[in-house]
C-alpha cells in the first residue's frame, strides 16, 4: 500500500506537472519522485518493513542512497523510453517506474531495514 501511494504521488506530481506546467518530463518525474519520497522513510520503516531498532544515521543514508540510486535508474530509464524508444512520457513513466519501484523495494527490505 506504501509503495502505491509514493507510485499514486509520484505519477501524480509527473503528470500535473507535465501537462499542465509544462515542464520537461525528466524535470517532472524528478520533482515527483522527490514527493513521493517526502512520506516514505518514516511509512516504510514503520509499516512495511516494521524495523525493530530506533532510526539511526546509517540507516537513513543508505535509505537516502537507495532512493538516489531509484531515481537514477527511473530517470535512465524513462529516457531510454522516451528518446530511443519513442514511447511517450505518460505510458514511458509507467515503465520506469515499475523498474525503480522493484529496486527500491527489494534495496529497503533486504540491505536497510535487513528483513530476511
Amino acid at each position: 500500500m506504501v509503495g502505491l501511494l509514493n507510485t499514486g504521488i509520484h505519477y501524480g506530481v509527473f503528470l500535473l506537472l507535465l501537462k499542465v506546467g509544462e515542464l520537461d518530463y525528466l524535470v517532472s518525474s524528478g520533482i515527483g519522485y522527490c514527493f513521493g519520497l517526502v512520506n516514505s522513510y518514516s511509512i516504510n520503516r514503520k509499516w512495511t518493513f516494521a524495523a525493530a531498532q530506533p532510526c539511526n544515521k546509517l540507516e537513513f543514508i543508505q535509505f537516502a542512497c537507495v532512493n538516489a540510486m531509484s531515481l537514477g535508474l527511473n530517470l535512465l530509464s524513462l529516457k531510454i523510453f522516451v528518446s530511443f524508444l519513442s514511447i511517450i512520457p505518460e505510458i514511458a513513466q509507467i515503465i520506469a517506474i515499475i523498474f525503480s519501484m522493484l529496486v527500491n523495494f527489494f534495496c529497503n527490505k533486504f540491505w536497510i531495514f535487513n528483513i530476511r
